[in-house]
């Protein structure tokens, strides 16, 4: 689809940094990536308003896996902050 997101991209990634023992389609289901990047596109595309919604639970997430990522970036361990929500 011509301008829609490939959330498979964002969930190799995760899996390749993160999870390599997990399935890209789990790793995307427990984070919510769907949710997450629609909440992106509504702002940005649609004009809604921050304050709409699961904003501050969103955020959080998102605020959790770039902390992660960028852990790992870096050369660090990550703090293992996502594992809860992803492995259950």
């Amino acid at each position: 689809m011509s301008g829609s997101t490939n959330l498979n991209q964002a969930g190799d990634y995760l899996k390749q940094t993160l999870f390599p023992d997990l399935e890209r389609h789990v790793i995307l289901s427990k984070l919510n990536l769907g949710v997450l990047f629609g909440f992106r596109s509504d702002i940005v595309h649609n004009g809604l308003s921050l304050m709409r919604g699961r904003f501050d639970e969103r955020i959080a997430t998102l605020k959790t896996i770039v902390s992660e990522l960028l852990r790992k970036e870096f050369g660090l361990l990550p703090l293992g902050l996502l594992e809860k929500q992803v492995r259950g």
